[in-house]
């Protein structure tokens, strides 16, 4: 029997996560700037849950046949690859489907996802959540009609995180730390920083990654209460409960993926019924901005790593895929007229994909 759980990532010092931009360009003297991410990846975290789940655990991955095969069972045998997951989903056994990645707050029980980027200025330490669509006049262009925002663009997106029920706006909960490291492989002058990240302390307050996962019932079984996740290895506490009552995941109920219900979080805006939300990062084929009507949208880019079966040791029995992927990432926020939008979120939404958290997003369905 499938059921929900919610499981928390808690960072027990600062952690890194890396992608393509981890490292700076290099100068003569080889100095490099390697940055982390501040949030794991949907790959990351899918990765890190299949492990957690296998029968058998060995650091130097080296594995029987019998052992593979237990492993395989539990897990499935196949590397999560994105070109796959674009046009299907794919058999992990008893793991099934995980939610988009967010930031928990324990005390509350509060669950963060990154601020729509739609978001005005604060103004004067007042957080809250409005558009600078509102009140936006649309012109004409060559691609049709486009919103024209009362956007500063000297200011650039305002940032930050938002509560799932849109009653909590912080600035910031993910900080920097700096690390002084050496190239070996390099001359004397080989340094390199090493940017990790960390929550920031609150008082009586404490932040960590959480997920709601599907899955049979005795894939937790074989969860222990510390994992490493990451090239890097950041060492993470991990709890995990049993959700009878969900709140704020939804599960499909055709696909069995799992999403966050952030209807809350638009109630109020003014392009409500044609707005498309970015709850998690997507991969769209395709052009889906131009035919839109305005919004506001950054990238992200992710190289998958996929297993090596057989290989000695942690490092040479991981293969990052060929394909480097752009992702629209979260948070951003489109607009479209009703007669396209369908259109579009049936481009957007690959249940291979959210499978493991990706393309998950908000919009407002038209009335049949």
């Amino acid at each position: 029997m499938t059921k929900i759980y919610k499981l928390l990532f808690t960072p027990l010092s600062p952690f890194f996560f890396g992608d393509e931009r981890t490292f700076g360009s290099s100068i003569k003297n080889v100095r490099y700037i390697r940055s982390s991410l501040d949030m794991p990846t949907q790959t990351t975290v899918f990765g890190t849950i299949r492990y957690l789940g296998l029968q058998h655990k060995r650091g130097d991955f080296q594995y029987i046949p019998r052992e593979e095969k237990d492993n395989r069972d539990r897990v499935g045998g196949q590397s999560v690859k994105i070109r796959d997951l674009i046009n299907k989903k794919i058999d992990f056994k008893k793991i099934k489907s995980i939610s988009p990645v967010f930031i928990y707050e324990k005390k509350d029980e509060r669950i963060y996802l990154p601020l729509p980027k739609d978001c005005k200025p604060f103004q004067r330490g007042n957080l809250q959540y409005s558009s600078i669509f509102e009140g936006a006049q649309t012109v004409a262009t060559t691609e049709g009609d486009k919103y024209n925002p009362d956007y500063d663009r000297k200011k650039g997106i305002t940032t930050g995180y938002i509560s799932i029920d849109g009653n909590h706006i912080k600035k910031e909960l993910i900080i920097s730390e700096t690390r002084v490291g050496n190239n070996r492989r390099a001359d004397s002058s080989g340094f390199f920083k090493t940017i990790y990240k960390k929550f920031i302390k609150e008082k009586d307050k404490k932040y960590c990654f959480g997920v709601y996962l599907l899955c049979e019932e005795d894939l937790i079984d074989n969860f222990e209460e510390y994992v490493q996740m990451g090239a890097e290895k950041s060492l993470f506490g991990l709890e995990w409960e049993k959700i009878d009552s969900p709140k704020w995941v939804i599960k499909d109920e055709k696909s069995g993926n799992l999403s966050l219900g952030v209807n809350n979080l638009f109630q109020n805006h003014p392009q409500k019924d044609e707005l498309v939300y970015f709850i998690s990062p997507a991969y769209v084929q395709g052009d889906i901005v131009s035919e839109s009507k305005g919004g506001v949208m950054t990238t992200a880019t992710n190289r998958p790593i996929s297993y090596k079966s057989g290989s000695k040791g942690y490092y040479n029995s991981l293969k990052p895929e060929d394909t480097l992927y752009r992702f629209i990432d979260a948070g951003s926020i489109l607009f479209y007229e009703k007669h396209t939008k369908s259109e579009i979120v049936s481009n957007i939404q690959k249940q291979g994909l959210q499978q493991i958290g990706y393309n998950n997003i908000k919009y407002i369905k038209e009335d049949k």
